[in-house]
């Protein structure tokens, strides 16, 4: 019988595989379909209004020259219909004038742009990343369609939030790193640092490895990026979100979709508990990528858990920015890894993917909330954990000398 390499990589036999991608994914277009037919109406009714009139509205104000961060309630009831609406524009100033062209559609044109670009272009990345990765069509397609059974893209969908783009950057950052195309990933993780903000802690572990002019790119870009849009919107919107949006993000530590060691933290002991979980992790990770900090893997992996874990605000469906990392977990798992290092990658993933959420933010119990925010930020924690294990060492290039005598021949 023929005898596999033990280097092979876990996978199935190329026709079961075919036959599970095939049925998964008709599963995932019926899931879809019927997602998107059941929810997008309550987009629109008001029932259950989502965060896009963030985007739209602050684009209005901006071609307006009207104050961006000022109160959104009414002028969403006057615009839209939707009474009650629950927050406020809480996006840097790189987003909302990233977005703003957005406003100049209908708010049905804009919010399926959005909506559609998302539906799509994360499967699509999915896909790309793990035949990057040396996936097979049919493993690649079999995650895809996993992909569409992930609480957070069918939160980002709900939603029509943005980490899509987010999550293009860090993803077209790390594969140009890994080309050695050190100022183009720089640049893109620098623009989802000015996006987000949170991503400039992958350019914090950049500086501490040997690829410090992608990390001095990407300071640059974020720095550059921040200040045009400053400009744009202005010096009063600029100083508004510094004074008051930062500061008031603080409303929302204990929000029950807030996955991260501070919304844990603040609902335990107030914010003092919250900060001092928050930095301790902040030494952890730094720690760790130190160790590690001749692998771009494994910055990629543990900065971007890392970033979920500390930031103040993780909320449901920035998971899906975990995506490229669990590919690069699922393909390091070979016949030589341990049963350990399997069942980790598998709790991982449901934890952080699957794990049910809170549908009735800040009125559980403080047992119903550990509950449904303890075990993500676990899975969070089993990312970096067997990144660190998987991604210890750095590939080398293979070079092929050929002998004088062949040359010679």
């Amino acid at each position: 019988m023929k005898q596999r390499h033990a280097d092979t990589p876990l996978r199935l036999h190329v026709l079961t595989t075919r036959q599970i991608g095939m049925i998964m994914s008709a599963a995932a277009l019926v899931m879809m379909f019927w997602f998107c037919a059941s929810t997008l109406p309550l987009s629109f009714n008001g029932e259950r209004p989502n965060d896009f009139p963030n985007y739209y509205v602050a684009g209005l104000r901006l071609f307006e020259e009207r104050p961006i961060y000022e109160p959104l309630e009414a002028e969403v009831f006057h615009r839209l219909g939707f009474a009650h609406y629950p927050t406020n524009i809480a996006d840097t100033p790189a987003t909302v004038v990233l977005l703003a062209p957005l406003s100049r559609l209908t708010y049905r044109a804009a919010f399926f742009t959005l909506y559609f670009f998302s539906l799509l272009s994360v499967p699509l990345l999915t896909y790309y990343a793990g035949r990057y990765l040396g996936m097979t069509f049919w493993e690649a397609v079999c995650a895809v369609s996993l992909l569409t059974f992930s609480n957070h893209y069918r939160f980002l969908l709900l939603c029509n939030h943005m980490e899509s783009i987010l999550l293009l950057c860090l993803t077209f950052g790390w594969i140009y790193l890994k080309k050695d195309w050190d100022r183009t990933g720089g640049f893109f993780w620098g623009l989802a640092a000015a996006l987000k903000l949170i991503p400039g802690l992958l350019l914090f572990l950049l500086m501490l490895s040997r690829w410090k002019r992608a990390a001095l790119t990407g300071i640059i870009a974020a720095a550059v990026l921040l200040a045009l849009a400053g400009v744009t919107i202005g010096r009063a919107d600029s100083f508004a979100y510094i004074i008051q949006v930062i500061p008031q993000s603080q409303q929302w530590y204990g929000h029950d979709g807030n996955f991260s060691l501070m919304s844990i933290g603040y609902r335990l002991g107030g914010l003092t508990v919250g900060w001092t979980l928050t930095i301790a992790a902040v030494i952890v990770i730094t720690v760790l990528a130190f160790k590690n900090r001749d692998n771009k893997d494994c910055i990629f992996a543990v900065g971007t858990a890392g970033m979920l874990i500390i930031s103040p605000l993780s909320w449901l469906g920035y998971g899906i920015l975990l995506i490229p990392v669990l590919l690069l977990l699922f393909t390091k798992l070979d016949r030589k890894t341990s049963r350990l290092n399997v069942w980790i990658f598998i709790t991982a993933l449901v934890l952080t993917q699957y794990w049910p959420f809170q549908s009735k933010p800040m009125i559980s119990s403080m047992i119903e909330f550990l509950l449904f925010t303890i075990p993500p930020v676990c899975g969070y924690t089993l990312v970096i954990f067997l990144a660190c294990r998987l991604l210890d060492v750095e590939p080398t290039r293979v070079v092929t000398e050929i002998s004088p005598e062949r040359t010679a021949a």
